[in-house]
């Protein structure tokens, strides 16, 4: 409802694993937190 307010439709529609294995290049993901319907990720760059 936020983001259709805010007129911020998802771009992307993927898995939760599909965006973590975008990420891998590129991120070591630290640690995850489920927020309840939103994920926060720690993550450290690759060099």
């Amino acid at each position: 409802m936020i983001r259709d307010y805010l007129d911020r439709t998802d771009k992307f529609s993927m898995t939760n694993r599909e965006f973590e294995m975008m990420l891998n290049p590129y991120f070591e993901i630290e640690k995850k937190d489920d927020l309840g319907g939103m994920i926060e990720y720690f993550m450290i760059c690759k060099k």
